[in-house]
């Protein structure tokens, strides 16, 4: 009867620091599953989806026969290097797979409206507001992406 004795108080004892320990490790430890926000990724994000907007604003003010891809090319490669430096950027913080692939696929419509434009060296007026409206939902898609990591990493 002794030794059952020792071996439940020293279970006890086990227990209990077992028990500390894991208080100790859950109440001073978070999981976090998102990036951190970042106020200047945020704005980039706004600064860019404003560039597009311009875009497609400056391409509807233009007459459809003088849509030529050649008349914006330069547009096309000075947003399009914006959006890589926004994915390049989205790739660098750890935890924001979500947001790097919002860029990814912002990245990838721009390019493919690009080589449209391209191909068929014309851009409907049709065709452009739905894109136009595309990418503003896009991006905006991007800034809620950032807007909650701030919302939850403060706890809200």
């Amino acid at each position: 009867m002794d030794s059952y004795l020792s071996r439940a108080a020293a279970g006890g004892r086990q227990g209990a620091l077992l028990l500390l320990v894991a208080a100790l490790v859950l109440g001073g430890c978070t999981v976090q599953l998102v990036a951190d926000y970042d106020a200047a990724s945020f704005e980039e994000t706004l600064r860019v989806g404003k560039m597009v907007d311009r875009f497609y604003g400056d391409l509807l003010d233009t007459p459809p026969g003088d849509r030529a891809y050649a008349n914006f090319a330069a547009t096309y490669i000075e947003i399009e290097a914006e959006l890589r430096s926004l994915l390049t950027r989205n790739k660098a913080r750890p935890l924001n797979e979500e947001s790097v692939a919002i860029a990814e696929i912002i990245l990838k419509q721009w390019t493919a409206r690009r080589d449209e434009h391209k191909k068929t060296g014309t851009y409907a007026d049709g065709e452009a507001r739905l894109d136009r409206d595309r990418f503003a939902r896009e991006f905006a898609s991007a800034a809620r992406a950032e807007t909650y990591k701030a919302a939850g990493n403060s706890g809200q």
